[in-house]
């Protein structure tokens, strides 16, 4: 987003950026004149329109097949890490997995997956509006509310199913309740312990969140706020039981500690990639937030003021390789809530000219827009219709039969033949020696020659899979050499869509008679 503000790519997103912000400039003009005030409602209807076009034009994420699949493994019996390799924490395919369980093999569960994800968002969407109206009173203002979060709906990729997701929904309404701990009842700090720890367990992305509490009532020290710090860790603790129950009943708790945390440890990064006009939007509202806590010893303004500052230093890190806007998911919601009430249309206000006012607005509001337009213009990776009809030929050819594929084009419902399904997982096998010493656990030259897949990916972006897994050491040079035999023998390289497949003798052959008829 930085690079597109600093660097555009080609003329015509400079062009569109200049003709957004003139347009704009002219609509705040003339409310200006008209109203005295900056109207965001086109604003807010234009991203909410890209919102959803770019929900039915933009492609699978690896993420989305991913969590659709481990979901179905568990409910299959199988346990994460023992039984295939993953790096997050399990509650999110635990929570999926009954229902995953009474789905018919179909690509539908893709849309049910974004519909499902849609429903999630605007419950999130409900919850921040009340922490807004909680925090500032009449003085929330819900087109700005609308404008920030809407302006990131599509770089928070809030439609992918992730555990993100769940874990906003917990950290915000751990929230609210973190702004009733200052009264007399224990009660908020009970249920407020269970949605952070209930959030930690979903991811720990944003691991500092669960301080909030505790760093609120150290500072304000209400009345019983021994008492209170005392039942809100209690609770916390208690809201790991469910995760802790399922890790030890499998014994998988010292994989789960190493690949969650001790693995995922060295691939934090610094990654600063906040974008630059919200954060002159909420550092400004911080500040008037600051002063209204100096003032009047405003406990709700402490809440969110502490909030902010602990998921902006968070937001700060990422992983290798970030995949794109959702690390700074729950950032977004903070600063649509501190944004709502602090009366940003203020800071122009001593800009005297009225149409250098209203063009500040309108470059602001541009950068905010160009990126989202862009994004749904030249959608990255694959169209969605596209990726669900070459999923659905691929679960054609895999149903109640094994495969060995690399995500995002997975059949979701199928058994994989090796270790070997998870994008990532093939990524880090690079620079990782345990990645690939895991995805070794089922030698993959004897696995396939024994299982007989129905189908396997033949390329990984734009490389040929056996050749790289040979430069990788996953295969050793006879086995590389008489896997290629086995499969130049017994498969068809046959394209789906445009991928190409190495498919099953017998499976292709059913295929293209079923063409034919």
């Amino acid at each position: 987003m930085v690079e597109l503000i600093f660097n555009f790519k080609s003329f015509s997103n400079l062009l569109l950026f200049l003709f957004i912000s003139a347009l704009s400039g002219f609509w705040f003009l003339r409310s200006f004149k008209k109203k005295n005030e900056i109207d965001l409602r086109p604003f807010i209807i234009i991203n909410l329109l890209l919102f959803f076009i770019w929900w039915r034009l933009v492609g699978i994420d690896a993420d989305e097949s991913e969590h659709l699949h481990c979901a179905w493994m568990i409910s299959q019996g199988m346990v994460p890490f023992r039984d295939f390799w993953q790096h997050h924490s399990p509650l999110i395919w635990l929570s999926l997995a009954p229902v995953i369980a009474l789905l018919k093999p179909s690509v539908w569960v893709f849309e049910l997956s974004r519909l499902f994800c849609l429903g999630i968002f605007s419950i999130n969407l409900f919850i921040g509006w009340q922490l807004a109206k909680k925090t500032w009173g009449e003085k929330a203002k819900p087109s700005w509310y609308l404008f920030i979060i809407l302006n990131f709906a599509i770089w928070g990729e809030y439609l992918w199913l992730r555990p993100d997701l769940f874990m906003m929904f917990f950290y915000l309404g751990g929230i609210y309740f973190t702004l009733k701990m200052d009264g007399r009842k224990v009660y908020p700090c009970l249920l407020g312990g269970l949605s952070f720890g209930l959030a930690f367990s979903f991811t720990c992305k944003q691991y500092l969140m669960p301080l909030l509490p505790v760093l609120v009532l150290l500072l304000e020290r209400p009345i019983f706020y021994r008492r209170k710090l005392l039942v809100y860790i209690s609770s916390v603790i208690i809201s790991f039981s469910p995760l802790l129950f399922y890790l030890n009943k499998n014994r998988i708790f010292d994989e789960f500690t190493y690949w969650v945390f001790e693995f995922n440890k060295g691939l934090l990064v610094i990654s600063v990639v906040l974008p630059l006009v919200v954060i002159l939007f909420s550092v400004w509202s911080a500040l008037v937030l600051f002063r209204r806590y100096r003032a009047h010893h405003d406990y709700k303004a402490l809440v969110l003021l502490v909030a902010f500052c602990l998921c902006s230093v968070n937001s700060l890190t990422g992983i290798v390789f970030p995949a794109g806007g959702y690390y700074l998911g729950m950032w977004y919601f903070i600063c649509a809530v501190l944004i709502s009430g602090s009366g940003a249309s203020l800071i122009f206000e001593k800009v005297t000219s009225l149409r250098l006012r209203s063009l500040a607005w309108g470059v602001c509001c541009s950068i905010l827009l160009v990126p989202n337009i862009t994004e749904t213009r030249f959608h990255r990776y694959r169209d969605f219709s596209v990726d669900k009809k070459g999923i659905g030929q691929l679960l054609d050819y895999c149903k109640d039969d094994t495969c060995m594929l690399i995500l995002p084009w997975h059949p979701v419902f199928c058994h994989d033949a090796t270790r070997l399904y998870s994008s990532w997982e093939y990524v880090l096998a690079g620079g990782f020696p345990v990645v690939r010493s895991d995805i070794r656990r089922k030698n993959i030259a004897k696995y396939i020659m024994a299982l007989k897949p129905a189908a396997i990916s033949y390329m990984f972006y734009r490389k040929y899979l056996l050749i790289d897994m040979l430069q990788l050491k996953i295969l050793r040079d006879e086995e590389f050499q008489s896997l290629k035999d086995f499969l130049n023998k017994n498969y068809t390289i046959q394209k789906v869509e445009k991928p190409l497949y190495y498919i099953r003798n017998d499976k292709a052959t059913l295929h293209e008679e079923g063409v034919k008829k």
